[in-house]
């Protein structure tokens, strides 16, 4: 064994592998092969016969390519093939109806090369107003245009519709408003009774006639007409004023005011008449004294006068300055023209010192 070389014994071992694996077994004769051979063969055709598969067989042809044969059977639902068959009839069907339509269409539209336009109303109003002296009529005209083709348009015209709405005669004495007014307007804040906002001025003749002149100096010209409206039973007199002949705006009259619209946005108040006389600084001062009083609370400068006081300022052609100081250091201008009496109020920033104007004031409605 020392004297074996190693390569030897390795190549031995499966000798002497199978020589004890021999030893171990019997001898088994050639009938009891065949026999084995033969039970093998029995089991095979019984589990081939279970499973119902026909064993594909490999041949190699001459190329030495592989391939398969035998067929592998299957079971379809019988109602499966007249379905697919109803279904290819109606494919056909839509195919062969859808063709013809779209040919049909083409050819009518070769033949006539104009769309037809569906039809179309149009309904124009037209609304046309005049106003005399008793009267407001509406004039209502009503054209409808029906389109049926592109070539046929039919157009039919109703009979204007006219609607008047009479304005009683029984107004008050136009005398009772004419003079001048003042036209107020809001701040934005507060109404323009609170804190009025000088708007222009409007002066009423005793025909009838009334004249605006805008904060800029724009006069605008009109008619006025006096009237009363029915409001939960009670007669409410009423000033209209209209401008080349149509409504430009109303209030309801209350002795010196005449209140536009609702909510106190804006309103006419009757110029004193004291104003047709010249207006003096005396009067500019006492009124704005008077205004201050009211308006600010004085009780801080009880013990010490000096910290709040009214003053005359500079005075032009127009205008007196009246300057009125804030125990704050504030100051606030009014400027007072000397032929109306309408005052601006004009408040100083003390930081920045500039002026905004805050509002106006009538210094008739603060003199004594």
């Amino acid at each position: 064994m020392r004297d074996e070389k190693i390569f030897d014994i390795l190549e031995r071992a499966e000798d002497d592998s199978m020589d004890r694996l021999i030893d171990k077994c019997p001898e088994i004769s050639d009938a009891e092969l065949d026999k084995i051979l033969a039970m093998s063969e029995k089991k095979y055709r019984v589990k081939k016969k279970g499973m119902g598969i026909t064993m594909n067989k490999n041949i190699v042809n001459q190329n030495g390519t592989d391939f398969v044969e035998g067929v592998e059977r299957s079971r379809r639902p019988a109602w499966l093939a007249p379905l697919s068959i109803a279904a290819s009839v109606v494919l056909i069907a839509g195919i062969a109806i859808g063709s013809n339509a779209l040919m049909k269409k083409n050819n009518r539209k070769s033949d006539n090369d104009h769309v037809v336009v569906p039809g179309v109303t149009v309904t124009t109003t037209i609304v046309n107003t005049s106003v005399d002296t008793t009267s407001v009529t509406v004039d209502t005209s009503v054209t409808e245009t029906v389109i049926v083709s592109e070539q046929t348009t039919v157009t039919t015209t109703a009979e204007p519709e006219v609607t008047t709405t009479e304005i009683s005669d029984e107004g008050f004495d136009i005398n009772e408003i004419v003079g001048k007014w003042e036209y107020q307007v809001s701040d934005g804040t507060h109404t323009a009774g609170e804190n009025p906002v000088y708007n222009g001025v409007i002066t009423i003749y005793p025909g009838a006639i009334y004249e605006y002149t805008d904060v800029n100096g724009n006069v605008t010209e009109g008619t006025v007409r006096t009237g009363y409206e029915e409001i939960a039973g009670s007669q409410i007199p009423k000033v209209d004023f209209f401008e080349n002949t149509i409504w430009s705006f109303g209030g309801y009259y209350n002795g010196n005011e005449i209140n536009i619209g609702n909510g106190g946005l804006s309103r006419l108040v009757r110029v004193n008449e004291t104003s047709s006389k010249r207006i003096t600084s005396d009067d500019a001062y006492n009124a704005v004294n008077n205004y201050c009083h009211s308006a600010y609370d004085w009780s801080i400068a009880a013990e010490n006068p000096d910290i709040m006081y009214v003053t005359k300022g500079n005075e032009t052609d127009t205008d007196y300055e009246i300057i009125f100081r804030s125990y704050t250091g504030a100051f606030v201008y009014f400027d007072v023209n000397k032929e109306n009496g309408n005052c601006s109020i004009i408040e100083e920033n003390p930081i920045t010192k500039e002026k905004e104007i805050s509002g106006s004031i009538s210094i008739y409605d603060y003199l004594n």
